[in-house]
């Protein structure tokens, strides 16, 4: 009968829980899902913003390096002239992006360099070309260097323009003697910045000559705009572009498949948390029993302490040097036979503190049992360096008490060290040597 009734319940309580199981292996996966779309979402913007830093950084540093070029041009036209030729090739050598450099007096270009691929251009007058002298004109107004573009060259391909006002009564500025133009490589600027390497996102880019917001698109579509999830400014030094992001995430077939995976793994460990309840007591008991940490003092104990060391020294990678402290308590028998156990507990205790408050944040502080204490100092190899804690240690426990009942108990250290240096040294050398060091300290505190 009671068999019966376990079954009617068994039975019941089953389709229950798979229901239950069902719906959670959903939310769970659904929960994966979206987690993993906001990384690839993160991880598109992270992208988007390194390309956006990559092409301002190659913009500026190009605009700025030419910068020289209207410099001299300001102090010394005709100079500047007659070295064409070296200053222009020592402006391109150093550039990146730079296509040709050119300059045109009274706005009729006389001098470009290289001139091979650009002939065309040659006594090109900007008058003659609306969409180019609106640039200049620009420039002029403003004083100061302006981007144009992108546009299409004169000798042909797509270009952006730096174009340089130059006036020979600066800082009065009304002196005009011509421009200076720097053109920018566009289809290389644009592949050095990443964007089309981009898979997760449709970018589209608008702004020509600076006009962020209000101007025309000349990256990408329209549409992408008009379904951007956000946007970003692109500075440059006449305005701004703006990039503006659709996303267009895609888990890939890989990550999909594993998402099934966990799907079915969750599946079946629901099925068989019914059997293994028993099995995972067992192992938290046994997990409790071989704890690493002492009761008493809440330090790790001399278990994880030894293990600890072990991993270390056997480590397949280089062992970075590092120090030991072997601490061992004065006359602790006596304070147990003097004020009880029970001071001699809170004396351990206080010493754990008083430990970890006096060494790096980085040292390990273990109980080792009884009035033995370990701490292991990573990364200090310098004896001087070790002394120095040691000391610092030894003075706040000369300065720190216990207070028990009407008593004040100050705690006495014996203190050796020892610092492993070689792949020779084993463990036993080391707690030897550290052992050997604190009995000399001992020594000398019973002379």
């Amino acid at each position: 009968m009671l068999r019966k009734r376990n079954l009617v319940i068994f039975g019941g309580i089953l389709p229950i829980y798979l229901v239950l199981v069902l719906v959670t292996t959903n939310t769970v996966v659904r929960l994966l899902q979206t987690e993993q779309e906001d990384k690839l979402r993160e991880q598109v913007r992270q992208e988007i913003s390194l390309a956006k830093s990559r092409l301002e950084a190659n913009l500026y540093r190009d605009i700025f390096l030419a910068d020289s070029l209207a410099t001299v041009l300001t102090i010394d036209p005709q100079r500047a002239i007659a070295n064409w030729q070296s200053i222009a090739q020592r402006l391109l050598s150093k550039a990146h992006q730079v296509r040709n450099v050119g300059i045109a007096p009274n706005d009729v270009i006389s001098h470009n360099y290289p001139i091979e691929g650009n002939e065309k251009a040659i006594g090109l007058d900007f008058r003659n070309v609306p969409e180019q002298y609106r640039t200049v004109q620009k420039a002029r107004q403003q004083g100061d260097v302006f981007i144009a573009g992108p546009l299409p060259l004169v000798q042909g391909g797509t270009g952006l323009i730096a174009r340089y006002p130059i006036f020979t009564d600066y800082p009065n500025n009304e002196n005009y003697w011509g421009t200076a133009s720097v053109v920018i490589d566009y289809d290389l600027l644009f592949a050095l910045a990443g964007f089309a390497d981009i898979n997760q996102a449709q970018i589209a880019i608008r702004g020509v000559d600076g006009a962020g917001a209000n101007g025309a698109i000349f990256y990408g579509q329209e549409q992408t705009f008009e379904e951007a999830d956000f946007t970003l400014p692109i500075s440059i030094p006449n305005g701004e572009w703006l990039i503006g992001i659709h996303y267009n995430i895609a888990i890939p077939s890989k990550q999909q498949q594993a998402l099934l995976f966990v799907k079915a793994i969750i599946f079946v460990f629901a099925l068989l948390l019914f059997f293994s309840v028993f099995s995972l007591w067992r192992a938290y008991q046994l997990a409790n029993k071989y704890a690493m940490r002492d009761e008493l003092t809440q330090l790790p104990n001399r278990r994880y302490a030894m293990k600890v060391l072990q991993d270390t020294l056997s480590s397949r990678k280089a062992v970075k040097p590092f120090s030991l402290l072997l601490i061992d308590l004065n006359d602790f028998k006596e304070v147990n036979d003097n004020y009880g156990h029970d001071a001699g507990d809170k004396l351990l205790q206080f010493v754990s503190k008083l430990l970890l408050r006096s060494t790096p944040k980085s040292a390990i502080v273990t109980r080792l049992g009884g009035d033995e204490f370990l701490v292991i100092l990573p990364n200090k190899k310098q004896p001087a360096v070790v002394a120095s804690i040691i000391a610092k240690i030894k003075a706040n426990a000369s300065q720190s008490a216990l207070r028990w009942h009407d008593a004040r108990l100050y705690p006495s250290l014996s203190i050796g060290s020892a610092l492993y240096q070689t792949s020779g040294d084993t463990l036993e050398d080391l707690l030897r040597a550290a052992d050997q060091s604190m009995y000399i300290d001992k020594s000398k505190k019973n002379q």
